[in-house]
């Protein structure tokens, strides 16, 4: 319970600014897995492996973004292995000379190949269904990947999916190392 805590008081410390600064990309995951474990359906699902590339240099840029991007990613991935018996969620980061790169893969049903064009699309959701059944723990807004998307955009980075319909879906947020700050940013 103890780490709980100092867990979400550094994640609260470090989201409170949204200045850029120097953040390393494996304790940011970490930390946010640990945060996650407070919810017991996280806690005791599915398997969870951290790959995590031992050597990765810090990026710069705003905590509360990275931290939105993971956490929402992780939060999908949680839920679309819901029903799956052998649930297994993996993270892994690498980096090369020019980019960083964050993989969070599940093992759920996958994406039906008639949404798959739609799930960045503001206000697309799936989870509607499940709110009609009066699960409204499971309702959404639609705006998860999109504000992925957005904010990693803002970085020129990238965000792919690849879909293994019926085994899972994994995906790859691709950043450069040469971006120094939000495109957002530029010209404040």
């Amino acid at each position: 319970m103890g780490s709980l805590i100092r867990n979400l008081l550094k994640k609260s410390r470090e989201e409170a600014t949204d200045k850029i600064k120097q953040i390393d990309l494996n304790d940011l995951i970490t930390r946010e897995v640990e945060f996650m474990d407070g919810d017991v359906n996280f806690k005791h699902g599915p398997q969870k492996v951290l790959n995590q590339a031992p050597s990765l240099p810090p990026i710069s840029g705003v905590y509360t973004d990275f931290s939105q991007v993971v956490h929402n990613l992780i939060q999908n991935a949680m839920e679309a292995m819901q029903f799956s018996p052998t649930g297994k969620l993996t993270i892994t980061t690498q980096h090369d000379r020019s980019s960083y790169y964050i993989r969070i893969e599940d093992t759920g049903g996958g994406i039906p190949p008639e949404i798959g064009e739609k799930i960045f699309d503001p206000f697309f959701t799936t989870k509607s269904d499940k709110e009609d059944r009066g699960d409204r723990s499971s309702a959404g807004t639609g705006l998860g990947l999109y504000t992925c998307r957005e904010i990693i955009k803002s970085y020129d980075g990238t965000i792919s999916v690849e879909n293994r319909s019926g085994k899972g879906v994994v995906f790859t947020v691709s950043l450069p190392k040469q971006q120094l700050r939000r495109s957002f940013d530029k010209g404040r």
